[in-house]
């Protein structure tokens, strides 16, 4: 007969007729008395953390309410400063080209003739707007791509679109190419502008083409001829 002192009850000793029974049990008791242990002794830390945290929390605020007596009251009195308004985008008027449009924010325009090239603020993507060669639309975005290829690799053109841009007739033409910055996306758009057509050119790089849509939206939508309506 094995016996193992238990510490729990009334009985103190326990029997076991078999060795591993006594022994299994006193392991199994041993692990209880530890577990207890650290159980009483986690609540402990616990409740003294939420007591001293409690504790600074009063002391900071009794602190700051003695050392400045009136910075709430200041605080709520102050007044709110006004909403800040959406500046309204710069315009390019050009009168010897004889066309408007608005400049994105953080965009910078450069004109030059009867060119105007507008940036973006990393140079990365660029909208050309330029007077275009005379005559039927559909001969001068043919000129208009001519020109824009020279120096280009692995051009490949969409079918050109008829649209309408400031209430005016145009031919778009899409497409990309490498050129020596890397890969574009391009877009040529020559505009009937009734006395003279209009050529907007758009390269922006490839991977990052939709990034720029926000911006050259706002240039095509408020592009138009001096004079139209």
């Amino acid at each position: 007969m094995f016996q193992i002192w238990t510490k729990r009850g009334r009985r103190e000793v326990a029997e076991y007729p078999w060795e591993a029974d006594a022994q299994q049990e006193f392991v199994l008791l041993e692990e209880r008395a530890r577990l207890r242990s650290r159980r009483r002794w986690t609540r402990g830390i616990v409740a003294g953390t939420i007591v001293f945290a409690y504790a600074s929390a009063g002391a900071a605020v009794f602190y700051l309410n003695m050392s400045s007596p009136s910075s709430r009251a200041s605080t709520e009195l102050q007044p709110r400063p006004p909403a800040q308004q959406a500046t309204e985008p710069a315009r390019v008027i050009d009168t010897e080209a004889g066309f408007e449009f608005k400049v994105p924010e953080g965009w910078s325009a450069d004109s030059s003739g009867s060119r105007t090239v507008v940036s973006s603020p990393d140079r990365d993507a660029s909208v050309s707007i330029a007077v275009a060669p005379d005559g039927d639309i559909s001969d001068s975005s043919k000129e208009i791509m001519a020109n824009l290829a020279v120096g280009w690799v692995g051009v490949r053109s969409e079918m050109p679109l008829v649209r309408t841009v400031a209430g005016q007739p145009a031919l778009s033409v899409g497409g990309t190419a490498i050129d020596p910055t890397g890969p574009i996306r391009f877009l040529a758009i020559v505009v009937d502008g009734g006395e003279r057509n209009y050529a907007i050119a758009v390269s922006v790089p490839r991977q990052r083409g939709t990034s720029f849509t926000p911006a050259i939206q706002t240039i095509l939508s408020s592009f138009k001829p001096l004079g139209a309506a």
